[in-house]
């Protein structure tokens, strides 16, 4: 981010970090950045860094619609409001059925993700979207997932 600062005169970020485990190493490297909003969809609820750094108890052996809905709630709402210059996405597939971090999520449920955030970041910041892979040991799962993703970062 420090490049991207640089380069593009920019200071403010958004990580939707979906990963069944808490991003402890992105937050520690963000905690005291009021210019970064880390949303970190874990085992708790917290909120710090006035309002910035926040944890979202996602709740084990959750549905699609439940977690979708807490998404909504506590990053794309959030997001807006926040206005970044890009969104990162640590997406880990960890929480899908059957995998180490399962969450009780189906493998649409990855897919319907990704294009609620892609469209929040073309409303929030010109479409800027990264997604980073996170968690997950399911190859069938990965195989299936990522191509489209993919796919649907590339539509216009």
């Amino acid at each position: 981010m420090a490049t991207l600062r640089e380069l593009h005169d920019t200071t403010r970020f958004a990580i939707i970090d979906t990963d069944s485990h808490h991003g402890n190493g992105t937050r520690a490297m963000f905690m005291d950045d009021p210019e970064v909003l880390h949303v970190c969809f874990c085992s708790y609820d917290n909120v710090t860094g006035s309002g910035t750094k926040v944890d979202v108890d996602a709740g084990f052996h959750t549905t699609d619609a439940a977690y979708l809905e807490k998404a909504e709630r506590e990053f794309i709402s959030r997001c807006r409001a926040f206005s970044p210059w890009m969104i990162f996405h640590n997406f880990g597939h960890d929480t899908a059925q059957g995998d180490y971090g399962d969450r009780g999520l189906t493998r649409s449920f990855f897919l319907t993700l990704a294009e609620r955030v892609k469209a929040c970041a073309e409303e929030a910041c010109a479409g800027r979207y990264i997604v980073i892979t996170h968690g997950g040991y399911r190859q069938d799962l990965a195989e299936y997932i990522f191509p489209r993703i993919v796919d649907i970062l590339s539509r216009p």
